[in-house]
């Protein structure tokens, strides 16, 4: 899981624009973890507002693993990451068939 610290909410989603690549990269391992232990969800970031006590998290139910591993397959399709895309590709068939 990640754990960032921000100033305000808005830097959670300047975050998200910029280091898509660690987020996606993230989703996978988490994705991957979780079925393996049979858990029904991925635990993703964890934003601390500086400041405050604020705690921000971004966890994917187990419903919506197939949509942000395909939402990483296309962003790593994008950036022509094709080792990652079948990384991707082979764990949705793993989770899926």
């Amino acid at each position: 899981m990640l754990k960032v610290k921000v100033d305000n909410y808005d830097d959670i989603g300047i975050f998200l624009k910029e280091e898509k690549k660690i987020f996606f990269g993230t989703i996978i391992t988490g994705v991957k973890y979780a079925w393996k232990n049979k858990l029904d969800r991925v635990e993703v970031a964890e934003f601390s507002i500086e400041d405050t006590e604020t705690i921000v998290n971004i966890d994917i139910e187990e419903e919506d693993w197939e949509e942000s591993l395909y939402l990483a397959l296309y962003y790593y399709e994008d950036i022509e990451e094709y080792e990652k895309c079948v990384e991707v590709k082979d764990l949705i068939t793993n989770i899926y068939g």
